[in-house]
């Protein structure tokens, strides 16, 4: 259903400009692409009226992105940050912070896996990065001498994210900021607090605005397409950090599973 102008005002939008945003939305329904009205009906939800402007924005659009990409994480980080968003008091604070942790590694580990396959659907080789934790005990689950809960470096947590990327974009000047998979980055970079967090890429640039031209964008208007990138699944025995989350979720998998009882 499509959001109308009293939608939009009621969540904050200056009146005089949301001709705009209705202008572009009829022409990607005529596109039959109806990514925005879907990011602009989460973004209006009426219950999140309080919530600050970039953490609504982050909530309406991380699950549409997570589809796309496969990141079933940055679907529980909006889905975390909806229920939990850090302004509402200070023990909800402490309960989004103390999930954080692993929901902020699942994002890192998937989205380098998908940028990983877009990189062999033609696109550039790019790799998100972060420094490595104090003690590598602290990712490995087989490495566990007792039991533990997983860290995460402090870097993570301060959204100090780097790119990894080929000669190429020195040598032909390539500007990565006006890539999708530079938007992407961008979002990710200014986790987990994007009204603090000011991006790296492109610090002038709204988070609002960032996720409004993923979602008003198609799959198929993404070089190399979203459509046309083919998933690989990843093994546990990747030296990469996409391998070592998988081998800790299947540890914590086979930690909580039950205990089988002989048959009598």
């Amino acid at each position: 259903m499509k959001v109308t102008a009293a939608d939009l005002v009621r969540a904050g939008f200056r009146e005089d400009r949301v001709h705009i945003i209705l202008s572009t939305q009829d022409q990607a329904f005529k596109q039959q692409n109806f990514r925005l009205t879907s990011y602009l009906n989460n973004y209006v939800d009426v219950r999140w009226q309080n919530v600050p402007r970039t953490w609504r924005a982050l909530i309406a659009g991380l699950p549409i992105i997570g589809q796309d990409i496969g990141s079933q994480s940055l679907i529980d980080l909006a889905d975390t940050a909806k229920y939990l968003h850090p302004y509402l008091s200070r023990e909800l604070r402490k309960i989004y912070h103390h999930r954080l942790p692993n929901i902020l590694l699942g994002v890192l580990a998937e989205v380098q896996s998908f940028l990983d396959d877009q990189a062999r659907a033609g696109g550039l080789h790019l790799a998100l990065t972060a420094g490595p934790p104090s003690s590598w005990k602290d990712w490995l689950p087989w490495m566990l001498t007792s039991e533990r809960s997983y860290k995460i470096d402090d870097s993570l947590l301060q959204g100090k994210w780097a790119y990894s990327f080929p000669h190429e974009v020195i040598t032909y000047h390539i500007d990565i900021g006006r890539t999708w998979a530079g938007y992407l980055y961008d979002i990710v970079s200014r986790l987990p607090d994007p009204d603090k967090q000011k991006g790296h890429l492109l610090k002038k640039y709204d988070l609002m605005l960032l996720i409004y031209i993923w979602c008003a964008t198609a799959p198929e208007d993404f070089r190399p397409a979203l459509t046309k990138i083919v998933r690989y699944p990843v093994d546990i025995s990747d030296h990469t950090v996409a391998g070592m989350y998988k081998a800790i979720k299947e540890y914590s998998n086979e930690k909580s599973a039950p205990i089988p009882q002989d048959k009598k």
